[in-house]
């Protein structure tokens, strides 16, 4: 086999082991959840929703919201409650809300937030200006919600449940690939 298609086998295995490392070891936080919308619904009172976290440590919601022509500049308040006591808080303005924009939340990490139910409120002093939030057909906002992540050891646990799970969901994907990877060693041996 030629020492080109060594090289070019060994870069490539290298870098794909070496991406997996380094996004275990320096991406703090990870994705929890997704759910997506499809069209925008005024604000014009307080709006709720459940949220049910994926992970322990949560600390980032992002939203999508709409401010048409960026009129509105009220004050606005998000919390997180859980059994009737709030978790979090984050006040926030109608100046930080674009035409469209996504807009993202950040709090102390919650523990033990795995399987627990949460609402989530949005209140205003103020909704004669209208503001809209992206929801999908059941009335439930598009968000995404990260968690933090506290070790090592578990990041690459959760890691490897990712590929084994990306590699059962997505075998034809992976058997291109190691026919691919296979011919070029096979042909470059034949050189």
């Amino acid at each position: 086999m030629s020492v080109n298609i060594k090289l070019a086998v060994f870069v490539v295995i290298t870098f794909l082991f070496g991406s997996l490392f380094l996004s275990t070891v320096i991406v703090k936080n990870r994705l929890d959840s997704t759910n997506f919308g499809n069209h925008f619904v005024q604000l014009d009172s307080a709006y709720k929703f459940e949220l049910e976290p994926q992970n322990d440590k949560l600390n980032i919601l992002i939203l999508t919201f709409k401010n048409p022509g960026l009129g509105n500049t009220n004050d606005f308040d998000l919390t997180l409650s859980q059994d009737e006591n709030v978790i979090r808080e984050v006040p926030f303005s109608g100046r930080n809300i674009g035409d469209p924009s996504d807009l993202r939340f950040q709090f102390d990490p919650v523990i033990n937030s795995n399987g627990a139910k949460y609402i989530v409120t949005l209140t205003s002093d103020n909704y004669s200006y209208p503001v809209s939030i992206y929801v999908d057909s059941s009335g439930n906002p598009s968000y995404r919600t990260y968690y933090r992540s506290s070790s090592f050891a578990g990041s690459l646990s959760r890691m490897s449940t990712f590929w084994m799970s990306a590699l059962i969901n997505n075998l034809s994907f992976f058997i291109v690939w190691l026919i691919l990877l296979g011919g070029i060693l096979w042909f470059g041996e034949k050189r």
